[in-house]
């Protein structure tokens, strides 16, 4: 095996519990003590989470380190990390330090070259999170679409569940955020005597349906949804009707989360990077949409009214939208909306073939902390939360206690690229996979598309057998047949587009 660190000035970062006894070994020998430099500063993240951090000054080439039963090795030739044992004195481990690359390392300590990190996408934060729930439980994970293994016995239900964005390591959650209410919510708790119906984006999306409901509905006519997507117009006219909206969180660059589907939103000047705007700059932006019909790509044109809502116009085929004159952040859709609206808030993290995010996206825990003080600061609804992202879904479970959190799948294997799913992750692509990664970490269920229960109604009915609760989306309400079909298999909820077929209560 060729050498972890190549070069005599490496510098390797340990964080560990500050409970914990540590003993660093390097091939086998113990590192003398003069080369381990403590650092007694107490981190925190969640306020849950304490542990500190060593310093070593390696001076020599290695190949394999070891931290009281912990080994760790990295293979130049292959770029790939083994992992022989966990030890479980230690929540987290992560190496920053020269490995190979164009830039020598300046002084000790300064990250000056990462192996694992990606293009410019992702916060250069520590993110990869690893709850080990039993002892010898690891998973296969993928740094860069390239698969490692543990040496470990491995469970291949919840294969490829993590991967690395920048480095690999370890947490342990020490206990769940305590949200000040007496109230827990939970899908169970909720007085709904049927199914729950939920609004996706609000009253629905404004795209194209006519596919949609040719193919499922046999509908000769395509729905307009009028109705703009993502806006506070929205979630209050689809409360008027059903139990409750769905809505996306992004951050932008002061970290304040804002609703939109997607990392960019559209301007004359082409499309903005949410997290390089201010969220003033981001509410600013007219609320504008493009569609592709045939050959020709149609635009939504703000026309601003005051005091009123603002209608916008489809040019090329006459569709008239209606919204509001600003975009909303999170802050101002839980304020300015009914308490008693649900809220399916779905976490995004985008995938590495993002496109749409000009800078560095912040981190994990920073999007779901900034998130979760969003709903502790403001007026109070029931919530649960979705995510693609395997990680953030993991984080969601143990970093809070009141919110059920569900796991979005797309169920049918496909391949291809999405700024928000990773089309790598066997998780997120294949329903039984999702059905088991949800059983095995207790998440509350899954959501998965219609589609997923056109061709795999008994994978459908198998997850709702193992105590999941199974939402879909893609559905309309003129859909009878399918409504009937999804309610007799026992599925909890489904998450509507064209909201305003529906009468209102």
């Amino acid at each position: 095996m060729n050498p972890i660190y190549s070069t005599n000035d490496a510098t390797l970062h340990i964080k560990y519990k500050s409970s914990s006894k540590i003993q660093v070994l390097i091939n086998d020998k113990i590192l003398e003590s003069k080369k381990v430099i403590s650092d007694k500063t107490v981190y925190e993240e969640f306020s849950n989470l304490s542990y500190e951090t060593v310093t070593i000054k390696i001076g020599t080439q290695c190949t394999t380190l070891k931290l009281t039963s912990f080994i760790t090795a990295y293979d130049l030739d292959t770029k790939r990390m083994f992992t022989f044992d966990f030890g479980d004195p230690f929540a987290i481990i992560y190496v920053n330090n020269l490995i190979t690359g164009p830039v020598k390392t300046l002084q000790a300590g300064q990250v000056m070259y990462n192996p694992f990190m990606p293009p410019l996408t992702f916060s250069a934060e520590a993110d990869l999170f690893f709850i080990p729930l039993e002892p010898g439980f690891a998973p296969v994970f993928t740094v860069r679409k390239k698969q490692f293994e543990h040496s470990s016995p491995v469970d291949r239900t919840t294969q490829d569940f993590n991967h690395g964005d920048f480095c690999y390591q370890f947490m342990e959650w020490t206990k769940k955020i305590d949200f000040d209410t007496e109230t827990t919510h939970s899908i169970q708790s909720l007085d709904i005597p049927n199914q729950l119906k939920i609004g996706h984006r609000g009253c629905g999306g404004n795209y194209s349906y006519i596919e949609l409901a040719k193919k499922y509905f046999k509908l000769d006519y395509n729905p307009k949804n009028h109705i703009a997507e993502n806006t506070i117009f929205a979630f209050n006219e689809a409360y008027k009707r059903i139990d409750g909206v769905e809505l996306d969180i992004i951050l932008t660059r002061d970290m304040v989360p804002v609703i939109n589907h997607d990392f960019g939103v559209d301007h004359d000047l082409g499309k903005l990077a949410i997290n390089s705007l201010t969220a003033e700059q981001f509410q600013k932006i007219q609320i504008q949409r493009t569609h592709q019909i045939g050959e020709h790509q149609t635009s939504l044109v703000e026309k601003i009214v005051e005091n009123e809502p603002v209608r916008t116009l489809w040019n090329e085929n006459l569709y008239h939208i209606v919204g509001d004159k600003y975009r909303p952040t999170f802050a101002q859709v839980l304020n300015e909306t009914n308490e008693g609206l649900m809220i399916n808030v779905e976490i995004k993290y985008n995938a590495a073939c993002s496109e749409s995010v000009g800078q560095r996206y912040f981190s994990r825990v920073q999007v779901i902390e900034q998130t979760l003080k969003c709903i502790q600061d403001n007026k109070q609804h029931p919530i649960y939360f979705s995510t693609f992202d395997p990680v953030c879904a993991l984080i969601l479970k143990y970093a809070q206690n009141k919110y059920p959190v569900f796991h979005l799948n797309c169920g049918m294997g496909i391949a291809g690229s999405h700024e928000c799913v990773d089309m790598t992750q066997k998780i997120c692509v294949h329903v039984q996979n999702g059905i088991d990664f949800a059983k095995r970490f207790g998440l509350q269920g899954i959501v998965t598309s219609l589609h997923v229960v056109f061709k795999m109604i008994e994978l459908v009915k198998y997850a709702v057998a193992q105590g999941l609760e199974v939402f879909s989306w893609g559905t309309l309400p003129c859909a009878h047949d399918w409504i009937q079909i999804q309610t007799k298999i026992g599925m909890k909820g489904i998450i509507y587009d064209m909201v305003t077929m529906f009468d209102q209560k």
